[in-house]
């Protein structure tokens, strides 16, 4: 057969152990069983939660209640940074008080009508006690060295309008000086003009600690207001009731 007998020979008798390649014996090295899939638990510690705080609350303010009318009323005046109240108070006394006879300015009572207008004191309105003090004198020791808070009771009169003819006494007493503002009807007689006056207009009646701070509608010192009592037939007066 020649060659072709020997090609066959090749054919039907292959290598019993043909070589390995270089690629083929890499991945016999590297290839690896990969692990089979598992699952790990991490503890965690618990944290305690912590309770919100709530903010402080803010402090509550006084509601102020406004100055009456008339009546009695409670101011609470800071004097920080004031040598005074910066009052100027009549020199008589109104009953067991001190009439205001003028607001300075300046003072600690001028602030304070600046920052509660509502509660501010005025003109005829009556110091009856400081910080539960009472007393004319008392009160004026008071007044002579103030903390830096002071409470004044108060009270604002009620005006009324009284007109007498003079056809006899007058029937009163008064309490005056020179320049204070008006007279305060110190005694009250039942028989005089002003008596009479009073039974016939009870709603309009001037009795005793009452101030009279007017004649015909313009205000007068206590010198004044005499003579014009002594003078005038027809008496226009204003009246202060507390």
């Amino acid at each position: 057969f020649g060659s072709s007998a020997l090609w066959l020979k090749v054919l039907l008798n292959p290598p019993r152990n043909p070589p390995r390649s270089a690629t083929s014996t890499m991945f016999a090295c590297c290839i690896q069983a990969e692990p089979a899939d598992s699952t790990a638990e991490i503890g965690i510690p618990s944290v305690p939660a912590v309770p919100a705080v709530a903010p402080d609350p803010e402090p509550v303010k006084k509601a102020l209640v406004p100055a009456p009318e008339f009546g009695s009323f409670t101011v609470e005046v800071s004097t920080k940074g004031f040598a005074s109240l910066g009052l100027k108070l009549d020199g008589i006394a109104q009953g067991t008080g001190h009439m205001i006879e003028e607001v300075e300015s300046g003072g600690a009572i001028a602030a304070f009508n600046k920052e509660t207008p509502t509660q501010s004191l005025k003109v005829y309105d009556v110091i009856m006690a400081v910080d539960g003090v009472k007393g004319f004198d008392e009160i004026q020791g008071k007044l002579a060295t103030l903390p830096e808070t002071v409470t004044l009771l108060l009270s604002r009169p009620q005006k009324v309008q009284v007109t007498l003819k003079k056809t006899g006494p007058l029937g009163m007493k008064m309490d005056y000086k020179e320049t204070s503002m008006g007279c305060v009807i110190s005694e009250l007689n039942e028989t005089g003009i002003l008596a009479k006056w009073n039974k016939e207009n009870p709603g309009q009646r001037a009795g005793v600690s009452d101030r009279i701070v007017e004649f015909n509608g313009k205000p007068v010192k206590g010198g004044e207001l005499l003579e014009k009592l002594k003078k005038e037939d027809t008496i226009p007066l204003t009246v202060l009731k507390y």
